[in-house]
């Protein structure tokens, strides 16, 4: 099993198509390979690469067989705008997908659930509290490896950029789930996407939620355009239970 040391070095420093090379290598346990599978799909996912998620999709199900009803949709889909919101509702589906390959055991709980703390990504910290200084400082990374390119490495900088603008992942997916409710109001997905959102927002220990103002607007919205939907009625289920 790799530590968490080896780990940060391809979270941190290989490129999408490196990482790629790497989930092919024999040399790769075999116990590792799904989780980098997770990883790619999910960046290529964040990074708009969509000729990368179909490519990688037949070996993501390869992993998770359980999920090939669920890709259909994505793998028909005739137009660009119904690819991208078959993706996004798979992805609402699944909180086991995250950009970052995870490190010893891994994830095993794909069940979203208000009080989770792994549910999908948080932005990664680059920085780490230091008792001398007082003061937050630039995280003391791994050195990065010999082989690796100029090329490489700086790819892998500009994609680890892109994956911190996206932030964390409840953020993230809210934006892109009001912004499908907008476009296609009347598409049956979207009080059930709401309502995973509303979950994903809500109060956290230790997670990336605690949303309030974001959390408020989708349960005005599904309240609102969606009163007579099953994930409203789950919802007033919820609060009444509060």
């Amino acid at each position: 099993m790799f530590d968490s040391a080896i780990i940060e070095v391809f979270n941190q420093y290989f490129p999408t198509q490196q990482l790629i090379e790497v989930a092919k290598s024999p040399a790769l346990p075999e116990y590792h390979r799904e989780r980098f599978i997770v990883a790619i799909w999910t960046r290529a996912f964040l990074l708009d690469d969509l000729a990368t998620v179909l490519r990688m999709t037949p070996e993501l199900i390869k992993y998770h067989p359980e999920m090939a009803t669920q890709l259909e949709p994505l793998m028909t889909a005739k137009t660009l705008p119904a690819q991208d919101r078959a993706l996004l509702y798979f992805i609402l589906k699944n909180p086991l997908f995250s950009p970052y390959i995870e490190d010893g055991m891994g994830k095993t709980d794909n069940v979203q659930e208000q009080f989770d703390s792994n549910d999908w990504w948080c932005e990664p910290y680059d920085e780490e509290y230091s008792d001398l200084e007082n003061a937050s400082i630039p995280r003391k990374l791994p050195q990065r490896p010999a082989f690796l390119t100029a090329a490489q490495s700086k790819l892998a900088q500009s994609e680890r950029k892109r994956l911190r603008e996206s932030g964390d992942a409840p953020k993230f997916l809210t934006a892109k789930v009001l912004d499908w409710a907008k476009k296609a109001p009347a598409d049956r997905r979207v009080p059930e996407a709401l309502y995973i959102m509303i979950e994903a927002n809500g109060w956290t220990k230790y997670g990336c939620g605690n949303n309030e103002d974001l959390r408020n607007e989708l349960v005005a919205l599904l309240k609102k355009r969606y009163a007579t939907s099953e994930w409203a009625a789950k919802l007033a289920e919820q609060e009444k239970d509060q």
